[in-house]
């Protein structure tokens, strides 16, 4: 999401999209009822810009979401901590006479315009199968500002929020 505000005008400005996710979970019990699940997440973001001509933007990063879980009859609910560290980031402009615009590369000596590093919160509920099946719904919030000019950032905030829908397979889940 992306919130700008000049002068009285507040924007808020998202775009729905379709990614993807991939990677791994471990699910450490502590007790019959609570585990944590520390998940190491490969995940794909794309979404438009609306801000002057517009632009579409993907993004790759590394998540890392640490979770707390609650567990009663193979249902879920847990949160906790994200980080995320992008891979590459480009915005490609409506406009096909426009360049693109690489958000974590620095034009000659200039800093790039977005933060690779994102810190957020992460909660989730789902249903695991006793046969290792899972179904998840998740939603994660990047909470600092990724804007990297300082002057930018005292007018806009850039941050990513997402929700999921997860389809796992957990192995040796205990068969009931």
């Amino acid at each position: 999401a992306l919130k700008a505000d000049q002068g009285d005008n507040d924007y808020k400005l998202e775009s729905p999209s379709i990614g993807f996710q991939i990677g791994g979970v471990a699910d450490i019990a502590i007790s019959s009822h609570f585990s944590v699940q520390p998940n190491l997440l490969f995940n794909y973001r794309s979404g438009q810009f609306n801000l002057g001509e517009g632009a579409d933007f993907t993004q790759m990063s590394v998540d890392i979401p640490i979770n707390a879980l609650y567990r009663h009859n193979g249902f879920f609910i847990g949160a906790g901590p994200n980080i995320s560290y992008a891979l590459s980031g480009k915005a490609k402009p409506f406009d096909d006479a426009e360049e693109d615009m690489e958000f974590y590369e620095g034009i000659e000596d200039e800093d790039a315009p977005i933060k690779r590093f994102e810190i957020g919160v992460n909660a989730l509920m789902g249903y695991q199968f006793p046969s290792g099946f899972g179904i998840s719904a998740n939603f994660t919030r990047g909470l600092n500002n990724l804007v990297n000019d300082d002057d930018q950032a005292e007018v806009m905030k850039f941050n990513f929020k997402q929700f999921g829908l997860t389809f796992s397979y957990m192995f040796n889940a205990k068969k009931k």
